[in-house]
């Protein structure tokens, strides 16, 4: 039963992973095909503006600074608009093609804002402070019900802390009993005074 409820989660898990990708393959397919459709129309319009227009001359003529390598980069990334686009987003440039698409793909957090990481921190203070007898008393963790308060309802916490003390007496010897007994937990003893 547990091995096919796994079989079942694998190919499911699969299924998704083939989706991700077919996804991904149509969303580069109609970017190309958009591209494509720009650079026609483009074609389109510098023939019907003629060859002598100053328009097309100044936008297909290089830079004709000799020294001017800067010239010459800007140029060539402002010609092809996909990676001028790409270099203007820098580093949040994403190939997807390069991933590996796993199976059990799992789920990423979205950027913490700094509000969040601050909920973060305060919480994580929250939980090392120590509540104060008032704090205590107010919210009622110092009060234990009527029927716990008899103490019948310990005497059995004592045998097992008696046995508890007889294996570590057997466990250690009589050579190490008083470095036992100071290491034991008294939880459950009986502590007469």
């Amino acid at each position: 039963m547990a091995s096919t409820a796994g079989s079942q989660d694998q190919r499911k898990r699969t299924l998704e992973a083939l989706e991700r990708r077919f996804a991904v393959a149509k969303a580069e397919l109609l970017h190309q095909q958009k591209k494509n459709k720009k650079l026609s129309v483009d074609e389109d319009a510098k023939e019907t503006l003629g060859s002598n227009s100053s328009i097309s001359d100044a936008s297909t003529a290089t830079p004709s600074k000799k020294g001017s390598m800067a010239d010459k980069i800007l140029h060539e990334l402002l010609q092809s608009g996909d990676s001028a686009q790409k270099y203007m987003q820098g580093s949040r440039s994403v190939k997807i093609d390069n991933w590996i698409l796993l199976d059990n793909y799992v789920q990423g957090r979205p950027m913490s804002t700094g509000s969040h990481i601050r909920a973060l921190k305060i919480h994580s203070k929250r939980s090392k402070r120590h509540m104060s007898m008032k704090q205590l008393k107010k919210s009622g963790a110092l009060k234990l019900p009527q029927a716990l308060q008899k103490f019948d309802m310990f005497k059995p916490m004592h045998e097992m802390w008696k046995g508890y003390m007889n294996q570590l007496r057997k466990i250690n010897g009589k050579n190490q009993l008083a470095q036992c007994l100071l290491g034991a937990d008294l939880h459950g003893a009986l502590i007469l005074g």
